[in-house]
């Protein structure tokens, strides 16, 4: 599952990492 990281989930980590600040 860790392995098969789907498009969105990428984008989400991102969006979070944006927001985290």
């Amino acid at each position: 599952m860790n392995r098969n990281i789907p498009n969105w989930v990428m984008g989400y980590v991102e969006y979070t990492k944006h927001m985290e600040a």
